[in-house]
């Protein structure tokens, strides 16, 4: 549950969808990634977006469980 109703924090996003820090996210939000807004030095993400990515199956890297001919 984000501490601002409908936007989460940069550390909340990156605990919720499975991050082990907020380096990722918050570059994310840097570049434009993430419809992010920064207040201070806090990034806010909507909550609407971190509900989606949560939704997504995450997507396999590569290919070591793969047999080969």
């Amino acid at each position: 549950m984000p501490a601002l109703p409908g936007y989460y924090t940069a550390t909340e996003a990156s605990h919720a969808l499975g991050y082990k820090d907020t380096s990722y996210i918050s570059a994310m939000c840097r570049n434009g990634e993430i419809p992010a807004y920064k207040v201070g030095t806090i990034w806010l993400i909507p909550a609407i977006w971190v509900e989606e990515k949560q939704k997504e199956t995450p997507k396999g890297q590569g290919n070591r469980g793969i047999a080969r001919k």
